[in-house]
């Protein structure tokens, strides 16, 4: 048997809801990648938002693909119910604010300037995305030990 397979009823309840959102999540990516499609064949958007949308949706998608396997290194580790709530809700957090960064400038920032989405989103969900990921690591190299 897996581990999986022998958790606890509510540890497995928690990681099956948060691979759940995340699922959730990836409809709402695939969602952009239309809105993307329909912008440049049928809206038209200037290249400074083609770039910033593209690389937005791109983060987004892997990074909300990752949060799957996030929750399941998580569950691996052996990670309490809480534990793996608050760093999968940081790692979100962050996922968020690093995509939206993109979003935001392609919005309000212009070309070879900074913005909001720039200055300030990108690198704080890069801090958390970074956080996040640490500590799974070293939750995932403890656990061997």
């Amino acid at each position: 048997m897996t581990q999986e397979a022998t958790a606890p009823p509510v540890r497995r309840k928690v990681t099956d809801t948060l691979i759940a959102i995340s699922w959730l999540t990836l409809l709402g990516v695939m969602f952009g990648g239309y809105s993307l499609l329909r912008l440049l064949t049928e809206i038209g958007i200037d290249a400074h938002a083609e770039q910033f949308f593209r690389a937005g949706h791109a983060h987004a998608g892997i990074l909300t693909a990752i949060g799957i396997l996030y929750v399941m290194s998580a569950n691996r580790a052996g990670l309490s119910d809480r534990a793996t709530i608050i760093s999968f809700l940081v790692y979100f957090t962050g996922m968020g604010l690093l995509a939206g960064g993109f979003f935001v400038h392609m919005a309000l920032g212009s070309p070879g300037k900074s913005s909001l989405g720039t200055s300030v989103m990108a690198p704080v969900g890069s801090v958390l995305l970074a956080t996040a990921i640490i500590y799974l690591t070293f939750r995932l190299f403890r656990r061997r030990s």
